[in-house]
């Protein structure tokens, strides 16, 4: 199976290509800037692995929830990619990375967002169980169960979080990636390219300032 797929929800990046024959995997930590980054990192891969787009059986591609920057260059770099041949991409969200190599009975997984709030997804028997939710974290230790749900954190520990059973997310892997886009491929979980979109939950800066403005103008 030829396949690209990539995840930009956060500073990490990773990456895997395969022609078939050998797999590359990527992971990079710290990128800041996607835009300039992403398309040589994908060019170097595709050379590497002796691979042209046009080749791929599909492209995979995280939708987040994360960095709306990283999430829309991704995004639009499948689309790019996807466009001139048809190819059919897999989208994944991108907590179930996170949550894949969890061996919990019930957990949630959870994504630092905008100063006091998370992104999350709980999971049972490492199935996801329900939405990604964007919520304060109050309103987060007021829904779960301290006493029933591991909490699993990609980002800064609040206080609040204070009485649970909390552990720092340990793997953020390509292979799992790859995996998990792979299976969706070979199932028929497939997207029309024009249809990705992200799972970006809480509001721009930009939306909240002209919310702000419009109800000071009532």
């Amino acid at each position: 199976m030829k396949y690209i797929c990539f995840d930009t929800s956060s500073r990490t990046l990773l990456l895997s290509v395969s022609n078939g024959r050998a797999v590359i995997d990527v992971r990079a930590q710290e990128i800041d800037r996607y835009g300039s980054m992403l398309a040589v990192i994908i060019k170097q891969s595709m050379e590497n692995s002796k691979l042209k787009v046009s080749e791929l059986d599909f492209i995979g591609v995280g939708v987040g929830p994360g960095s709306l920057t990283g999430l829309r260059v991704g995004i639009s770099t499948a689309k790019g990619m996807a466009f001139p041949f048809d190819l059919p991409t897999v989208q994944f969200n991108s907590l179930d990375i996170l949550a894949r190599p969890i061996d919990s009975e019930r957990f949630a997984v959870l994504r630092r967002g905008r100063e006091g709030h998370y992104y999350w997804r709980e999971y049972r028997n490492g199935t996801p169980f329900g939405e990604t939710s964007f919520t304060s974290t109050a309103e987060l230790v007021s829904r779960i169960d301290a006493s029933e749900i591991e909490l699993f954190l990609d980002g800064e520990k609040d206080p609040l979080f204070n009485g649970f059973r909390i552990s720092e997310v340990k793997r953020y892997d390509p292979s799992i990636m790859r995996d998990i886009a792979v299976e969706k491929f070979s199932g028929g979980e497939t997207t029309k390219y024009s249809s990705l979109e992200p799972i970006y939950l809480q509001k721009s800066i930009a939306e909240i300032n002209w919310e702000k403005k419009s109800e000071g103008e009532h």
